[in-house]
C-alpha cells in the first residue's frame, strides 16, 4: 500500500512540476521560514541545500492542491499518511530498544502530524555550480549534511526496488569500540524502499 501511495504521489508531482511557479517563497503565502514552510519553490530557495533542488514542501500537517493537477492533493495526503505511519513504527521500535515509555517521542517533541516536514523534490543538474564537480566528473547536487530532525525517511521515484542509491550515501560506523565511520552508498532505491537516516536531533539526545 505504501509503495502504491508513493507511485501515485510521484506521478502527480511529475505533472505538477510542469507548472511549478517561478520566484522565491512565500510558498503558498504561509511563511518564508524554512522550518515551517509549505508550498512550492524553485531551485535556490530557502537554503543552500536547495541550490540544485526544486519542488514542494509540506510542514506540520499542511496539504494543498496544484492548479491543473486534481490528483496532487489526495495523492500527496495518502503518501504523507503512509510515511507518517512508517515513522511512528520506527519511533515505537526505538522506544522499545531504548527502554522508553511507549509514545515517548511524541510526548516530548509533539504529535508527529503537527511537528514534521515532508518534501517532494526533483534535482536540477544544470543549477550545479562549476566547483560542485568531482575529479571524475560527477556533480555534487546536495552537500554533506545531517538533517535537523529526529529521523529522515527518503524515497526515490522509481518502480519497486532498484539497486543502488542514485548517488545517495550515508555515514555508517563510528560507534564507540566499532568500525571507523565511513560514507557508503545506499543499497537500494524505489517506491518500495524507504531509506531511514538518523537526524542531528536524535544523534544529540542519544549521544
Amino acid at each position: 500500500a505504501a509503495s502504491e501511495a508513493a507511485a501515485r504521489a510521484f506521478a502527480a508531482a511529475r505533472l505538477a512540476f510542469d507548472g511549478l511557479e517561478a520566484g522565491p517563497p512565500p510558498l503558498g503565502g504561509r511563511t518564508t521560514d524554512s522550518a515551517n514552510a509549505s508550498g512550492s519553490h524553485r531551485a535556490g530557495a530557502l537554503s543552500s541545500y536547495n541550490a540544485c533542488r526544486e519542488g514542494f514542501v509540506f510542514s506540520n500537517g499542511d496539504s494543498y492542491g496544484v492548479d491543473g493537477v486534481p490528483e496532487f492533493e489526495p495523492a500527496t495526503i495518502a503518501l504523507l499518511s503512509a510515511a507518517s505511519a512508517a515513522a511512528r513504527s520506527l519511533f515505537a521500535a526505538l522506544e522499545r530498544q531504548m527502554q522508553l515509555p511507549a509514545g515517548w517521542f511524541e510526548a516530548c517533541f509533539g504529535p508527529l502530524a503537527d511537528h514534521s516536514q515532508w518534501h517532494l523534490k526533483r534535482y536540477c543538474p544544470e543549477a550545479a555550480p562549476p566547483h560542485a564537480t568531482t575529479a571524475d566528473g560527477r556533480r555534487v547536487m546536495l552537500p554533506v549534511h545531517s538533517d535537523p530532525s529526529l529521523l529522515s525517511l527518503v524515497l526515490h521515484d522509481a518502480p519497486g526496488r532498484q539497486p543502488g542509491g542514485l548517488g545517495l550515501e550515508c555515514m555508517v560506523g563510528g560507534a564507540a569500540g566499532g568500525a571507523a565511520a565511513a560514507w557508503e552508498p545506499v543499497a537500494e532505491h524505489g517506491h518500495g524502499v524507504a531509506t531511514v537516516l538518523v537526524g542531528a536531533l536524535l544523534d544529540r539526545i542519544t549521544g
